[in-house]
């Protein structure tokens, strides 16, 4: 159960990795619109601010001039305002890319434990399968009236065999302990 349950998670944390870098691919997109904007619109001004001195530096008509300062003040201000809103989409990205690498880390471990989890069901299975394969063996052997065969026997069984087997030879004929 356990490993279906992080199969499922990795599904959903594989899918949640799929939509982070596209977001992350998005966001990379719109930066860098948002820096040739940027760059043309600098070049615009650049130019318009040339212009200007060219044209004041000839008494040329300072109506024009305003309105030009007015319109590049307006980039500028429309320009921080994008910048602003791509310093919080990266903010997000590296928010939800520390946030992936901790639920990586997170999935790392339960990975490791479901794998440490298998090995040890399938070592316990073995152990259970020649458990069965032995008892299996003395019905077989009690069935046919023979007596059993002298099989190994676990750690546990043995020591209770030599204690049990101790425990009636041990006792002094008067009754007491040594």
């Amino acid at each position: 159960m356990a490993g279906e349950d992080a199969q499922r998670e990795i599904a959903r944390l594989t899918t949640e990795v799929e939509r982070l870098r596209a977001i992350e691919r998005s966001l990379r997109e719109e930066r860098e619109r948002v820096r040739q904007e940027t760059a043309a619109e600098l070049s615009r001004l650049q130019l318009a601010l040339r212009e200007a001195a060219s044209r004041a530096a000839h008494g040329e008509g300072g109506a024009e001039l305003a309105v030009r300062t007015q319109a590049a003040a307006d980039a500028g201000r429309h320009l921080a305002e994008r910048e602003a809103q791509v310093a919080v989409a990266e903010r997000r990205v590296r928010d939800l890319e520390e946030r992936l690498a901790g639920e990586r880390d997170r999935l790392a471990a339960e990975r490791e434990y479901v794998e440490a989890q298998e090995k040890r069901l399938a070592r316990e299975e073995t152990r259970l399968l020649r458990e069965s394969e032995r008892l299996a063996e003395w019905e077989r052997q009690a069935l046919a009236g023979a007596p059993p065969a002298q099989v190994a026997v676990g750690f546990d069984e043995g020591l209770r065999r030599l204690a049990d087997g101790a425990a009636g030879r041990s006792r002094s004929p008067s009754g007491g302990s040594w």
